[in-house]
């Protein structure tokens, strides 16, 4: 953002439906210019897998043996949710086939079915059964392994743990990000937990209520729901969000959990926490305000309990982190005023921003519709993986980092 556009934004940024009308407007007048440079403009090698995507920036899409988990919508998406085949391709395949494993009715364009690797050969993901919440475990050869009776929503490393929370309170508090079959027939949670897949048991739970209680700098009439959980890569945290929102704002407090003796966390700040990764198991980097309410990147630490600024001048927008190392991770931003949308990698032990790529998203990809880049390292770590708009429909990139 340069100065105008941060001065604007800091005035109308508490009133989302304003900050929209304004950033829509603002691009419908400079969007053409977005189109003098290519569509997508990288200097890395990239392949493109067209009429598919995948969802968030928390999890990889593509494992190690370089399977890439890909939906498939299979119907109209209303309010950015309907339903999709889910499957894989091979990245190593140059037919670029893809290899349908199932169906589900619960997708969204924001996060898809939740699909997640719960190791190189099965894939869990969220359905609804004959009016029952589920998640499915499926192999590579499309035959049901296993089915739990609730939505899940992150995986652990390891593939023991998984957690799981509302998501028709998700999708209320964040439109976009819940399930149609879940508009009018769920029940509501209150609670967010962890299950042990192997001993079938319940580790750790905490409600809304609870997580309340421990909060501050949330709206006080707001709609509470949780959020954006995820573990550590040793397995032993794990964090998440409780938000309260209403038709203006979104407030969050970010809380880290010790799974094996639920000792509880809240991270300080001024109430607003976008997106965020794991820098390693100490560790977070997240884009929010601090407790003066200062917005950006910042560095949290477990031992510490406090925010460090990253500081790089480039990095002055909210973005989604997906984290190489302690020293590296990627970002994005969204659609500039041009809609041009960036990929970075950021080194903070050097203080350097670099771009890898810039894409071209057509204006119609916007609100609960829009097309976020995501970026996903791979399992490997020689991949990311990317949603696209830039052909004027949902696509899958990979970039080779190496």
């Amino acid at each position: 953002m340069n100065y105008l556009e941060r001065t604007v934004y800091d005035l109308v940024k508490k009133n989302a439906k304003l900050k929209n009308k304004i950033v829509t407007l603002y691009q419908l007048f400079f969007s053409v210019f977005g189109l003098l440079k290519k569509r997508i403009d990288s200097k890395y090698k990239v392949s493109v897998y067209e009429d598919c995507f995948f969802g968030f920036h928390d999890k990889p899409s593509i494992n190690k043996s370089g399977l890439m988990i890909a939906h498939k919508n299979t119907s109209f998406f209303s309010g950015g949710m309907g339903e999709s085949d889910v499957g894989f391709f091979d990245i190593s395949d140059p037919e670029r086939k893809f290899t349908r494993i199932a169906h589900t009715n619960c997708c969204n364009y924001q996060q898809g079915s939740m699909a997640s690797w719960l190791d190189e050969e099965h894939i869990i993901f969220n359905n609804v059964i004959e009016g029952r919440k589920v998640s499915q475990v499926y192999n590579l050869q499309g035959e049901l392994q296993r089915e739990l009776d609730f939505h899940i929503f992150s995986v652990s490393s390891c593939g023991r743990f998984v957690t799981s929370l509302c998501f028709k309170r998700f999708g209320v508090g964040m439109p976009g990000y819940g399930y149609k079959p879940l508009l009018s027939s769920d029940t509501e949670s209150s609670s967010l937990f962890v299950f042990d897949l192997k001993e079938s048991v319940t580790t750790f739970t905490i409600n809304l209520e609870e997580a309340s209680t421990l909060s501050s700098n949330l709206l006080e009439d707001g709609y509470l729901y949780f959020s954006h959980t995820k573990f550590s890569p040793d397995g032993e945290s794990l964090y998440f969000m409780l938000r309260s929102s209403n038709s203006k704002i979104n407030t969050s407090q970010l809380f880290v959990c010790n799974i094996s003796d639920n000792f509880l966390q809240t991270v300080p700040g001024g109430g607003m926490v976008s997106h965020l990764d794991w820098m390693n198991s100490e560790s977070i980097v997240m884009y929010c305000n601090n407790p003066d309410g200062k917005d950006g990147y910042y560095v949290w630490g477990s031992s510490s309990n406090s925010l460090e600024p990253i500081g790089l001048s480039d990095l002055t927008e909210d973005g989604h982190p997906t984290v190489l190392n302690s020293d590296i991770f990627f970002t994005d931003t969204y659609p500039n005023r041009s809609r041009r949308q960036f990929l970075y990698r950021v080194d903070i032990k050097n203080n350097l921003c670099e771009t890898i790529l810039s894409s071209y998203g057509p204006l119609r990809f916007k609100g609960v519709n829009r097309v976020d880049l995501h970026p996903r390292l791979s399992a490997c770590g020689q991949y990311l993986s990317i949603d696209s708009s830039h052909l004027g429909k949902r696509s899958q990139i990979v970039i080779y980092l190496v």
